[in-house]
């Protein structure tokens, strides 16, 4: 058996800058998204009919999922790897954010950012583990720097 101490350090991955960036347009797009729903509201209530209590509903389910699947999210990139669900992640916002803009009522839209808060979950902390992971020590507080500005 090795010991891995006495390896020392491994040497960082020179792709660790593209997928901070990756990640970081991937959390911009999620924070963006949820200030396009609430500037929305107004014309979901128009168009689509939606009282005030379905509005709040949109928002909450939105927010309700990404809590509910916080932990779970981070084990799951632990187990699959967090490069997939990161992009897992991603392609679940990317889907239903489709869905929530061609949603014809505003059932869906209830359904919709729920299921978009779940694929948002897998974005953002499977990829902050990556700047854990990825970045030597001394250059982790500059990343979490442009993490802190961009969420």
């Amino acid at each position: 058996m090795t010991d891995l101490r006495s390896a020392g350090p491994a040497k960082p991955d020179p792709r660790r800058r593209t997928a901070a960036a990756f990640v970081l347009v991937a959390v911009a797009m999620d924070i963006l998204d949820t200030t396009i729903v609430i500037v929305a509201l107004p014309d979901m209530e128009r168009d689509l009919g939606a009282g005030s209590t379905v509005l709040q509903w949109i928002t909450a389910a939105y927010t309700l999922t990404f809590a509910l699947t916080l932990i779970t999210a981070g084990r799951i990139g632990d187990r699959i790897g967090r490069r997939l669900a990161v992009q897992i992640g991603i392609l679940g916002f990317v889907v239903t954010s489709a869905v929530c803009a061609l949603a014809p009522t505003a059932e869906i839209l209830v359904a919709g950012p729920g299921r978009s808060g779940a694929g948002r979950v897998a974005d953002p902390h499977p990829g902050t583990r990556i700047f854990q992971v990825e970045f030597p020590e001394a250059e982790r507080r500059g990343v979490a720097r442009v993490f802190g500005a961009v969420y």
